[in-house]
């Protein structure tokens, strides 16, 4: 805990709050209800990061000028060219395995 771990202090915090009986089941209560506030924030997060990916590309092409998709298009294009070539490669290893 000296180091500010989160794991460490999350493990503690609930070995210690089991460890008070009658207590333990409000807090661990309120741990939930935290849980599930901070699940929901994320789900917010991923509806909207599309929209704020396509804004930032926008605002960028608006203050650069189109010139500066071309490298953009590379990079993506690049990306999904690998990550095919992975796929590939991860079935050809399947079928070597699996038969």
């Amino acid at each position: 805990m000296a180091k500010n771990e989160v794991l460490q202090i999350v493990v503690f915090f609930a070995i210690a709050a089991r460890s008070i009986d009658h207590r333990s089941n409000v807090i661990l209560a309120l741990i939930d209800g935290l849980v599930h506030i901070m699940l929901r924030v994320t789900e917010y997060v991923m509806r909207f990061a599309p929209l704020a990916a396509w804004a930032a590309i926008t605002a960028t092409v608006a203050r650069l000028g189109p010139s500066v998709l071309g490298p953009l298009i590379i990079l993506v294009g690049s990306f999904y060219l690998c990550l095919g070539i992975l796929w590939l490669i991860l079935a050809a290893a399947g079928f070597a395995v699996i038969g």
